[in-house]
């Protein structure tokens, strides 16, 4: 049963990843600008209307995508916690499941960034990762593979 739960939990997780994949190939030309242009010709009113439409604009791109990194990151952890195999001694596991609690821990702070872009936080320092996490983890790294 746990492993047909961590095949559609992979599934997913794949899912999620070609979602993201999809949303960061290379947008069509007619889509517009990924900066704002042309707005000096516009009147004070017209271009503080359309540097606000851009940034929100740009908040609700970075929003999903950092929320899809997010249920990515979670899924991945969520899978290795599946598959976590009692054979394994105490100390190996141990140390799995602290990977696992790193990885759970960026899952979160990728979150609060979301949350932080969405509601137009402005303080930098409130997202930044933390930087007791290690660079190296990736939702791509097994947390319980040993």
């Amino acid at each position: 049963m746990a492993n047909a739960h961590g095949v559609r939990i992979e599934n997913l997780k794949q899912a999620v990843i070609g979602v993201i994949g999809e949303l960061t190939a290379t947008r069509p030309l007619d889509e517009g600008h990924s900066r704002p242009i042309g707005f000096a010709s516009d009147s004070p009113a017209a271009a503080a209307q359309r540097l606000r439409e851009f940034d929100l604009d740009q908040r609700s791109q970075a929003g999903l995508h950092l929320s899809l990194a997010a249920a990515a990151a979670a899924l991945e952890v969520a899978a290795a916690l599946m598959n976590d195999p009692a054979d394994l001694d105490a100390e190996h596991r141990e140390r799995a499941l602290r990977r696992c609690a790193m990885g759970a821990a960026l899952t979160g702070e990728v979150a609060s960034r979301a949350v932080s872009v969405l509601a137009d936080d402005r303080h930098a320092d409130r997202y930044q990762l933390s930087p007791n996490l290690p660079s190296t983890f990736t939702t791509r790294s097994h947390c319980l593979d040993d």
